[in-house]
């Protein structure tokens, strides 16, 4: 545990980027890493590099950590976030799409506008249509 925290610590732009790339190079190579533990750890400093493992590691392996990574791209200006949304377009669309109707949900509940602005940019890049929805009332959120 406490290696892993100082790994996630090490991500951080403010370390050297020989620490950096070390700090990454190890996690990637666990094969039993929480990928939940992945999601914007620590502060800022750190987001841009965790981004990166996330996009190495993949899918399906990050799964478990769908919703969160839809959390990421409230705002495409936070570090990482433009690779998190890279890593949500290369997911198949049916694996997606009830993860993007939930999104949508939460951020119409949060008054979210800009949120909403940015799976709906998901959406479009990703082609997905008004009847590709479940819950086609979810889509009128947009």
């Amino acid at each position: 545990m406490c290696k892993i925290n100082e790994l996630l610590d090490n991500l951080s732009w403010t370390n050297p980027q020989k620490i950096q790339q070390e700090a990454i190079n190890k996690l990637i190579s666990l094969d039993n890493i929480d990928v939940l533990r992945l999601l914007q750890p620590g502060d800022k400093s750190c987001w841009e590099n965790s981004a990166k493992i996330i996009k190495e590691i993949g899918y399906p392996r990050i799964s478990i950590a769908i919703p969160g990574l839809l959390e990421w791209i409230k705002d495409l200006n936070w570090p990482g976030a433009s690779i998190i949304m890279e890593v949500l377009e290369n997911i198949e669309s049916g694996v997606l799409i009830p993860y993007i109707e939930n999104g949508l949900k939460k951020a119409n509940d949060e008054k979210d506008s800009v949120w909403i602005f940015w799976i709906r940019e998901l959406i479009l890049r990703k082609k997905i249509e008004k009847t590709d929805f479940r819950q086609k009332d979810v889509y009128e959120i947009l």
